[in-house]
């Protein structure tokens, strides 16, 4: 299944050898998660992946990834409230987190910064700007969550 998202032919780039660093994508969209694994793992990532919001905030608490790549809408609990719950936990307050929206409308943007969001990218993305979005957060090293977040201890 993952070969579907393969391109017809190597793409130029190498692959980049395994930092360590570890990332979770929490989608509730199978194919759109295969895919964020798909790129994430070739350019070297460690990859995590959740169904929903619920056991993504469970596998954040257990994992304690480097950063976190979180779907805006999804059933039950959304990105927006699974990333405002992120921010104030005390063991996630500083990861990094990408956000994924197929509605990157204006006022979903800001409310992904509102909730703590560090960066927000559009739906379809292709697997490079993913990879380059993500290495360059990883690069930058941990969060600052938005003064606003008081933490929980967790």
């Amino acid at each position: 299944m993952m070969k579907a998202f393969a391109p017809a032919t190597t793409l130029a780039e190498p692959r980049v050898p395994t930092t360590g660093a570890q990332v979770l994508v929490i989608d509730d969209d199978p194919d759109i998660r295969a895919m964020l694994e798909w790129a994430l793992s070739r350019s070297g990532l460690d990859v995590a992946t959740a169904v929903d919001g619920r056991t993504g905030l469970a596998a954040a608490s257990a994992l304690r990834p480097d950063l976190i790549v979180l779907d805006v809408m999804m059933p039950g609990q959304s990105g927006l409230l699974v990333c405002d719950q992120l921010r104030r936990t005390s063991s996630t307050m500083t990861t990094p987190i990408l956000m994924l929206s197929a509605a990157p409308t204006e006022t979903n943007m800001a409310w992904g910064r509102e909730a703590g969001a560090n960066a927000f990218l559009a739906k379809p993305l292709s697997p490079a700007l993913l990879t380059a979005h993500v290495h360059r957060m990883l690069d930058e090293g941990p969060a600052t969550p938005p003064p606003w977040h008081a933490p929980r201890s967790r």
